[in-house]
Formats: C-alpha cells, sequence, structure tokens
C-alpha cells in the first residue's frame, strides 16, 4: 500500500515534454517470498524525478510518459515466518494492554532509484488549445 504526492516542473512550461519534480510517499508492506522469509512494515520517503511527456500527434489529449526517481526510503519492519500459525499478535489488530506493545525492532535506510516507470494518461478535461 502506498501513497505518493509531488510536485512538478515542466521546463516548457506546458504539461508535456522535460519536467522535474520532488515526491513523498508514506508506505506499508506485507512481502512473503517463501514460508521461512517475510517481511511486515510502515515507512516514509522522498525523492527527484525526472520525467518527459510525449504527446500523441494523432489524439493529442493521449500522453505517454517514462520517469525514474532517487531518493531516501525510512522503514520500521520485523520478519515472519509463514510456515508458523497465526499466534494472535497480528500487529494491525492489537487488542491486547497498550503497555505489552512491542514497536517494530528492525529499520531499513535505503538510498537509491525509488521508483522506475511508464505511464500512459488520457485528459478528460484540457482548456488549453493545441
Amino acid at each position: 500500500l502506498n501513497g505518493t504526492v509531488g510536485i512538478r516542473k515542466y521546463l516548457n512550461n506546458k504539461y508535456y515534454g522535460h519536467y522535474f519534480g520532488i515526491y513523498g510517499n508514506t508506505f506499508s508492506y506485507d512481502i512473503c517470498f517463501d514460508e521461512d522469509n517475510g517481511y511486515q512494515g510502515e515507512g516514509n520517503g522522498i525523492s527527484i524525478g525526472y520525467g518527459y511527456v510525449f504527446r500523441s500527434k494523432k489524439h493529442p489529449k493521449l500522453k505517454f510518459e517514462p520517469y525514474i526517481r532517487l531518493g531516501y526510503l525510512y522503514s520500521r519492519f520485523d520478519t515472519y515466518h509463514a510456515s508458523n500459525p497465526w499466534d494472535g499478535k497480528y500487529y494491525y489488530n492489537w487488542h491486547k494492554k497498550a503497555s505489552e506493545f512491542v514497536p517494530r525492532r528492525l529499520e531499513l535506510n535505503y538510498f537509491g532509484p525509488t521508483a522506475i516507470g511508464f505511464n500512459i494518461t488520457y485528459d478528460l478535461i484540457w482548456l488549453r488549445k493545441y
């Protein structure tokens, strides 16, 4: 589960072509690769990005956008074994005393690529003339 907010600056002051952006995100995850290697946690991050928006000549409202982002992510997490039976201590469903609650025990600091992708968008409302 990931939420991202960002601000972009297009170099040509239109909504296509080269752009740079600043992004912030928050996330939670539960990843299990096999029965013995599961990771569950939450985190936050900040990144800068570059992208290019290609506008279709035949349909100007249709746009294609490759992008890359580099930044920093911080996460607190726990490991678990998926093969073990559920013990009632699921982190997001805590119903016992608050004094018995144990915060995440491990943490991760990561710097590097935070997103590489490709968007296809279509402008439903566009007030400028092409």
